[in-house]
């Protein structure tokens, strides 16, 4: 957990940003690529530290094929083990329907599945959440095919989201700053309260096992996530 703090993971920021065309698979593409850098927050010595870059291909969508984004991280083999890799969605609170194909129904991580199931299920953003005593990272689901997020009496047009690998999936009404600082569920600020409110869908390519060594003992190694190079390919209906 330390070296994320020293890097200030949380506020990892994006440098010599460029956006340029690009053919892909026969279709018209947009190519974004970033430098990742540690966070504006970073301890001495690990400031403006490069952390690898962040590249993301997106062919718009039409009537014959879906939205696709081909997203590539490629890390410095040099970085210590990561929480996770993955990119986060902001979503309107009328989406108040989640589906997915993937294990369930519980909250699941690489070196605690056994009891999750491979299958079909549905749920609300809160009830996908874990209200852990000491707020932290929680609800994640695995092997994650299929998401589907909807609303109640057509208030939503349908988005569908497929993976061409398994990932990971979880859902959050808090900014992770929130669950950072909070030492109890009751100091958490749910932005999903209101007609005008959202949540957060996070999808990763990676996620870490359970515990941090700062309580019991740390995670094994075949459950840590290495850096290196992480891809995913996204489809949007």
């Amino acid at each position: 957990m330390y070296p994320w703090l020293d890097f200030d993971l949380l506020h990892l920021r994006l440098r010599d940003e460029k956006t340029e065309p690009v053919p892909w698979g026969g279709y018209a593409a947009g190519r974004y690529t970033a430098h990742l850098v540690s966070g504006s927050n970073a301890a001495a010595g690990f400031k403006d530290r490069h952390l690898g870059t962040y590249t993301r291909t997106i062919v718009a969508g039409d009537e014959t094929h879906p939205l696709i984004m081909d997203i590539v991280f490629d890390l410095e083999p040099d970085l210590p083990e990561l929480p996770k890799v993955g990119i986060t969605a902001q979503i309107p609170v009328k989406y108040s329907n989640i589906t997915w194909f993937g294990k369930g129904p519980q909250e699941s991580y690489p070196d605690r599945c056994t009891g999750t199931f491979l299958g079909l299920y549905e749920d609300t953003p809160a009830s996908l959440e874990v209200g852990y005593i000491v707020p932290q990272e929680n609800g994640n689901r695995m092997g994650v095919r299929y998401i589907g997020l909807s609303g109640k009496d057509n208030a939503a047009l349908p988005v569908t989201i497929l993976s061409e690998e398994p990932v990971h999936m979880s859902v959050s009404r808090y900014t992770q700053e929130n669950l950072w600082q909070s030492l109890h569920t009751c100091d958490l600020v749910d932005l999903s309260a209101g007609d005008d409110g959202c949540y957060f869908l996070n999808i990763d390519c990676a996620q870490r096992g359970v515990g941090t060594a700062t309580c019991g003992p740390d995670t094994l190694e075949q459950y840590r996530v290495r850096p290196g190079i992480f891809r995913m390919r996204l489809y949007v209906y």
